[in-house]
């Protein structure tokens, strides 16, 4: 016993405070999005009006989750399936912010190599190869069936 049984160990990461971070971050681009909308008055709202206020109500909620965590404890440790939900839902997210920028190429062959890593705990040489195949594979498929994809930086004609 030396005073610190309470402590949560380093490789502990507290759920909560990723959470509630993130949730802040969120809140705070709905702000800020909002305020470029008419706000309108309380009888008859504008189009930023609603997004405002529960962005306002989520922040004040991101904050209270962040700052009560220590309280509550080291929180929960994630399971190995929650870091693969975590690794699909950020490959979206690479895919959907930047697709149109990128091309379908690049931003489905990052998506993959995340997922190869990640998921299937591959090797960065093994990932890296099925990612750029994936990816090509299924762009040449896709519009050889007349599929229209972002070409981006990659295939530009």
């Amino acid at each position: 016993m030396n005073g610190h049984e309470d402590a949560e160990p380093p490789e502990v990461r507290c759920g909560d405070r990723w959470s509630g971070a993130a949730l802040g971050l969120l809140a705070a681009y709905v702000v800020l999005e909002a305020l470029r909308l008419s706000f309108g008055t309380v009888s008859e709202p504008g189009a930023g009006f609603f997004p405002l206020l529960l962005a306002t109500a989520l922040f004040g909620l991101a904050a209270a989750i962040t700052i009560t965590a220590r309280a509550r404890g080291p929180g929960i440790r994630f399971a190995r399936e929650a870091r693969d939900v975590a690794a699909l839902i950020g490959s979206l997210l690479v895919v959907a912010i930047f697709i149109d920028r990128l091309g379908f190429v690049l931003c489905a062959a990052a998506a993959m190599l995340l997922l190869l890593r990640t998921v299937a705990r591959l090797s960065w040489p093994r990932s890296t190869a099925f990612a750029v195949a994936g990816a090509l594979v299924v762009f040449a498929l896709f519009t050889g069936l007349g599929v229209p994809l972002p070409k981006g930086l990659l295939l530009p004609l």
